[in-house]
């Protein structure tokens, strides 16, 4: 059988993620974006919540361009690695 091909709305795919990051380049001032809560509110969660320590590794997976990792480093978190599978997102985030 053939390769399944990414659906023009499947947020699997690296194309719709990548054209979504290439556009907000375009931007003169691109914004941080969070999904469903704020970094601030998850870093709280494990601060506060889970007593997660300052120490803990964290890896932030599909972190695309979100706050979180600035967030978790500004709160007292030191070992945090952010991954994301589209190049245009890393490059405006390093």
């Amino acid at each position: 059988p053939a390769p399944a091909t990414a659906q023009p709305n499947d947020w699997s795919g690296r194309q719709l993620w990548d054209a979504r990051y290439m556009k907000e380049q375009e931007d003169i001032d691109p914004d941080t974006f969070d999904w469903i809560v704020s970094a601030d509110s998850v870093v709280h969660e494990l601060s506060d919540v889970k007593d997660v320590a300052y120490t803990a590794r964290i890896l932030d997976i599909g972190c695309g361009n979100s706050e979180f990792c600035e967030v978790a480093c500004s709160a007292g978190y030191r070992h945090l690695v952010g991954i994301d599978f589209s190049a245009p997102v890393i490059q405006t985030m390093r």
